[in-house]
């Protein structure tokens, strides 16, 4: 079962029309993108998107009828 929150994180038109573009040639029509953030970097944080299907503790967040994915 997909969480619904509000959005906090927002994509550019520009970004939302690139991820549809590259979802489209997947097969897998259950993808959405996947934004993670973890210890690292230069600032102390690094950002990982990857593609990935729901996972049933994740946070869905809904943008110009796409889904990112947050946990």
């Amino acid at each position: 079962m997909e969480n619904k929150v509000k959005n906090i994180v927002t994509l550019t038109d520009k970004a939302v029309e690139e991820l549809k573009r590259i979802l489209s040639k997947e097969e897998n029509k259950n993808l959405c993108v996947r934004l993670g953030i973890q210890g690292g970097g230069c600032s102390g944080l690094s950002y990982k998107l990857s593609y990935d299907e729901p996972k049933e503790k994740d946070y869905v967040i809904e943008q110009d009828e796409g889904k990112s994915l947050g946990r």
